[in-house]
């Protein structure tokens, strides 16, 4: 596949699957907001594109970022930065090969999800997460 550059160049499929993860739990709102520097009155507008012409809040935030040249590869990094990796795994396709490292961290860190709920300790996943030590936590058998 082709990479697209910009948001209004992402294929149909995926578009809808990203749209699909921006709508759950709201997503869309932290991102137009926290991310995309748009401020509480065209939220508000995006939302109200549910009832008004039946279009989703996250498609309309996609559709008004691409009409401002937002790319993809931007859109990637803000979901990296929001931790949205449900919606980074959608448009990693659509990334350059050299943005996937993104992916791998994330990877890894869902590997330590059952150490974490073990010793219920932020600064042990804290620390078991740090690039010296997340090859050693991976080969290690977690009873």
């Amino acid at each position: 596949m082709t990479t697209p550059t910009f948001v209004y160049d992402l294929p149909y499929g995926v578009r809808s699957d990203l749209v699909a993860s921006l709508d759950a739990g709201d997503a869309w709102r932290d991102l137009a907001g926290r991310r995309l520097g748009y401020d509480h009155l065209q939220i508000q507008r995006f939302s109200d594109a549910r009832h008004k012409s039946g279009t989703s809040p996250a498609d309309a935030l996609l559709t008004h970022w691409g009409q401002r040249n937002g790319m993809v590869e931007e859109l990637f990094k803000h979901l990296h930065a929001m931790q949205l990796y449900q919606s980074m795994v959608v448009i990693k396709p659509c990334v350059p090969k050299g943005l996937h490292g993104f992916m791998q961290v994330w990877q890894d860190i869902a590997l330590l999800i059952p150490v974490y709920s073990t010793v219920k300790s932020r600064y042990v996943l804290m620390f078991l997460v740090s690039r010296e030590n997340i090859t050693k936590v991976r080969d290690t058998p977690v009873l």
